[in-house]
C-alpha cells in the first residue's frame, strides 16, 4: 500500500496521508460510550456512567413511580445499590401536594462535577422532566473508585443536584 501511495500524484498523497493518520488516531482512541434509555411507556430502563467503562443501571416503574438503581462491582455482582427514590417527592408542590397524572421524561448525560465536601459524584447525571408543569430535576450519583473493587454491599442515595423550570406553568398541582 505504501508503494501505491508514493506512486500517486502530490494531492492524492496528501489525502492518503491524512486518511492514514486519521485511521491511526481513531484506532488508538478509546471506545465510544453511550448512555441508554429504553421505555415501554410504563417502565423505563436507564444506564448512567459512574466512571470510565462502568455504568449504573436504573429502573423506573410508572405504577409505583419509584426509581431504583445498582452498579456491578469488579466481580460482576450488583452489590452497589442506590436506594429506591420516589419521583413524586422530587416534584411535589407546596405542602407536599403531588401532580395529578404526571408524565415523566428521562435523559442521561455525562458530567464532570467537583466534589461537594467529602461527597464525590460519578461521571453521569439523570435528568427527569415532568412534562405537564415543565419542571426538571438533575440527580447526581455518589461514587468512589474504591467501591468498584469492594466485595461488601454498599447502599447509596441519588442526590438531588438541581431543580429548575423549563417553562413557567403550574398546571394541575
Amino acid at each position: 500500500m505504501t508503494i501505491k501511495i508514493l506512486q500517486m500524484g502530490c494531492g492524492c498523497r496528501t489525502i492518503a496521508a491524512v486518511a492514514v493518520l486519521l485511521t491511526a488516531c481513531l484506532w488508538t482512541a478509546s471506545a465510544a460510550q453511550a448512555q441508554t434509555i429504553s421505555s415501554d411507556g410504563k417502565h423505563t430502563l436507564l444506564t448512567v456512567p459512574v466512571e470510565g467503562g462502568l455504568d449504573a443501571i436504573f429502573f423506573y416503574d410508572d405504577v409505583t413511580r419509584v426509581l431504583k438503581g445498582s452498579v456491578p462491582n469488579a466481580e460482576g455482582a450488583f452489590s452497589i445499590v442506590y436506594k429506591p427514590l420516589s419521583i413524586d417527592k422530587l416534584f411535589a408542590g407546596p405542602g407536599g401536594k403531588t401532580i395529578k397524572d404526571p408524565r415523566f421524561l428521562f435523559a442521561v448525560g455525562r458530567v464532570s462535577i467537583r466534589t461537594r465536601g467529602r461527597l464525590q459524584f460519578g461521571s453521569g447525571m439523570i435528568y427527569i422532566t415532568e412534562t405537564k408543569t415543565g419542571r426538571m430535576v438533575a440527580l447526581a450519583l455518589p461514587w468512589s473508585k474504591s467501591w468498584r473493587t469492594s466485595s461488601k454491599s454498599i447502599t447509596l442515595e441519588p442526590k438531588l443536584f438541581k431543580k429548575f423550570r423549563l417553562r413557567n406553568v403550574d398546571m394541575d398541582e
